[in-house]
């Protein structure tokens, strides 16, 4: 299993991932739909990874106890348009209250820059023929975990304090674990 950390919220879940790589998938660029920047701005890794046949994690955590437009969106996005363009499955795209995304991802990839076709396809001849395996941690369990390992009053998940955007650096999980047993 290859461990991916969503720069920059999926760096607090670094102290608890051996071995990671990094990835920048950004949930602006969701909200915005600007697949075509969701697919082009991967890198390489991801995408031999990926096509290679390693199941791989994407680590991310929210700033509420929920999984993130980037994983819930965003990695849909990658894994369908990975499987059209590479050839494989065309199973259903599920977004996050189940709806099948597969019409408008149809539309959207149909209407994508050919660069950025030419560049995810390229890595479709490293395609091993196996499932695209992609899974994702959003840190619900790292939120309880944090919260149990420390000394102090018990905090339930709906009421922890979430550090503020821009903290989540390596010192930033530490600012974490301290604000969540406050």
């Amino acid at each position: 299993m290859i461990h991916y950390l969503n720069l920059s919220r999926g760096l607090l879940c670094a102290p608890h991932v051996e071995q990671p790589r990094f990835l920048r998938l950004q949930s602006t660029w969701c909200e915005q739909k600007r697949w075509a920047d969701v697919l082009w701005t991967l890198s390489p890794d991801f995408y031999y990874t990926l096509a290679i046949g390693q199941a791989l994690t994407v680590h991310d955590v929210s700033e509420r106890p929920r999984v993130t437009r980037a994983c819930w969106q965003g990695l849909a996005w990658v894994r369908f348009a990975c499987a059209r363009l590479w050839g494989t499955d065309r199973g259903p795209a599920p977004g996050r209250s189940g709806m099948d995304m597969s019409p408008y991802f149809t539309r959207e990839l149909n209407a994508l820059d050919r660069r950025v076709c030419r560049y995810v396809t390229y890595f479709g001849q490293f395609h091993a023929g196996r499932p695209l395996d992609i899974q994702l941690c959003h840190g619900v369990a790292l939120r309880r975990a944090l919260a149990d390992s420390e000394p102090g009053p018990a905090v339930s998940e709906a009421s922890q304090p979430v550090p503020r955007r821009g903290s989540a650096d390596l010192a930033g999980a530490a600012r974490f674990r301290r604000e969540v047993t406050r």
